[in-house]
């Protein structure tokens, strides 16, 4: 967590990646809690990144393990084409960039 965090803060994606790869590998082998569909895709978005965004960012799954979501890291200058690229590999959109927002805030 301390090496994701460092990285996010320089703003060096390729070892905040590579972080995200290694934390599914331990999900996948250490703790056996990912189901090989969720394996299958963070491997497709792993490989994608590595062809399409040249190894900067990566994905792993996330939530409570046995099924979810997986999620990924990519340079935002190719966010869209790696999602289109999700999409066509997966026959229907499986993805939901996210956008940002201002955070939490008091309602009255």
């Amino acid at each position: 967590v301390e090496i994701a965090a460092e990285a996010m803060q320089r703003g060096d994606l390729r070892t905040f990646g590579r972080v995200l790869r290694q934390s599914h590998r331990s999900l996948r082998d250490d703790f056996e809690v990912t189901i090989p569909e969720i394996d299958e895709l963070a491997d497709l978005v792993n490989t994608l990144i590595d062809q399409h965004a040249d190894g900067e960012g990566g994905a792993r799954m996330t939530g409570g393990g046995f099924g979810g979501c997986i999620v990924a890291a990519v340079p935002s200058n190719a966010a869209q084409q790696l999602g289109e690229l999700i999409t066509k590999a997966c026959g229907r959109p499986v993805y939901r960039q996210p956008s940002r927002s201002a955070g939490a805030e008091e309602v009255t």
